[in-house]
């Protein structure tokens, strides 16, 4: 995804781009909307989960602001699997469109990482 406004903010706009590449680097999203099994996590073994083990849906924006540009979309599985994707890897719309049988509770919040570096 492009980030058009990426310098707009400065330092702060740079500082999440870099937390969202970093969350997502090595990271694959297999979803389409006519199938009900997707997958998410590394690349290499992503892991298989289905569109009804979905519980919440929640996608995290600024209305406004120079932070406007980035979103993460929390998806809370059955088992208690918390899968956090950043609009780096899909756009935060698309992906809703995807998952339109889930209804998405949208929250005007800066969305923010933790980042754990390896």
């Amino acid at each position: 995804m492009v980030f058009p406004s990426l310098f707009n903010g400065g330092g702060v706009n740079l500082i999440l781009f870099f937390q969202y590449y970093y969350n997502s680097k090595d990271k694959i999203l297999i979803l389409s909307k006519g199938n009900d099994e997707f997958y998410f996590g590394n690349k290499e073994q992503p892991i298989k989960y289905t569109k009804s083990q979905i519980i919440n849906c929640t996608s995290l924006s600024p209305e406004r602001g120079i932070l406007m540009e980035f979103a993460l979309v929390l998806l809370e599985i059955e088992n208690g699997t918390k899968l956090v994707i950043p609009n780096i890897m899909v756009d935060e719309n698309l992906l809703s469109n995807k998952l339109s049988s889930i209804p998405v509770v949208y929250k005007n919040k800066y969305p923010f990482l933790k980042i754990r570096f390896k």
